[in-house]
């Protein structure tokens, strides 16, 4: 493994990691956290635009999900009043979070160029 800091381990406020992808990949992991950041990287989103865009995930899952990214910094959510009875809640990317969008879109470019190649066949 290339070493990528001086020491044995890279220690964060999160955790400790024997390197800094793993790091990355701790931030990131799971099925929906970089769907998520994703489908946020343009511009803020509302709760029921990310369940549409997401339709097999649940709302349990999506909740559980805000929370994480929110709590690592990576999102904010902002109410934003349409009545006096009802709230939307918009969520958008913090500047932390934006900083990882040509990570997500390079994920999803070499998602797109080698989608020919992971077929049932081939497992």
């Amino acid at each position: 493994m290339d070493t990528e800091f001086i020491g044995d381990y890279l220690t964060s406020l999160r955790n400790t990691y024997p390197c800094t992808v793993n790091q990355t990949m701790d931030l990131i992991e799971g099925k929906w956290k970089a769907v998520i950041l994703y489908h946020l990287r343009n511009e803020a989103t509302t709760y029921t635009d990310l369940l549409t865009k997401m339709p097999s995930i649940t709302k349990t899952v999506l909740d559980a999900k805000l929370i994480i990214l929110e709590n690592d910094g990576f999102i904010v959510s902002r109410p934003q009043d349409d009545t006096a009875f009802q709230s939307t809640v918009h969520y958008r990317l913090t500047d932390f979070g934006k900083t990882c969008i040509p990570l997500l879109e390079s994920v999803k470019d070499w998602g797109y160029e080698n989608r020919l190649i992971f077929t049932p066949q081939t497992f």
